[in-house]
């Protein structure tokens, strides 16, 4: 499904399901040589279809801690305070503020994403398909992650972490 398209989707409230939905990330490390990707784990959201689509609102929160790549010690080091500083801020959230059409046909998705207690808007394009038993929605950004005070490890690390976001909701009654 592109996100040029729109499944006829019921409206009603959905609740993030966060077995079948993750966060996965990807961004250079090692001096810009070697790509780190990993994973984190999508706690808790609720998506509100509107029958007016550009009323809907989605909200998700994310553990800071969840960060995993496959290296024990990597994944500590993105949780402590060197990076996330997940013991002080244990959520990333998002909160839409709108959903608009946009001349292409397709939808985005604009809202506040909030990391280390540092809140910056974004928009995100959305592709949205019927899944089994709900739907399920793809997303693909890029975050400048000095833009939320996350700069350590500055040149080691890339400043930019490409995000892939794959949700899946199911109707919440």
């Amino acid at each position: 499904m592109t996100a040029n398209t729109l499944p006829v989707i019921a409206p009603d409230t959905y609740r993030i399901d966060p077995a079948r939905s993750a966060v996965h990330c990807a961004t250079k490390g090692m001096f810009g040589l070697a790509t780190v990707r990993g994973t984190f784990t999508i706690t808790s959201g609720t998506i509100m279809v509107a029958e007016d689509r550009e009323c809907s609102r989605v909200e998700a929160t994310v553990d800071a801690a969840s960060f995993h790549s496959g290296n024990k010690r990597r994944d500590a080091d993105i949780a402590s305070k060197r990076f996330l500083n997940a013991a002080a801020h244990p959520e990333i959230t998002f909160s839409s503020t709108s959903v608009q059409r946009e001349q292409s046909g397709g939808w985005s998705l604009t809202g506040v994403l909030t990391v280390c207690d540092v809140s910056r808007d974004v928009t995100l394009p959305v592709a949205v398909s019927l899944a089994p038993g709900g739907i399920r929605f793809d997303t693909r950004t890029t975050i400048d992650r000095y833009a939320f005070g996350v700069t350590s490890s500055k040149g080691m690390v890339s400043r930019y972490s490409d995000l892939a976001l794959r949700i899946h909701a199911t109707p919440a009654r």
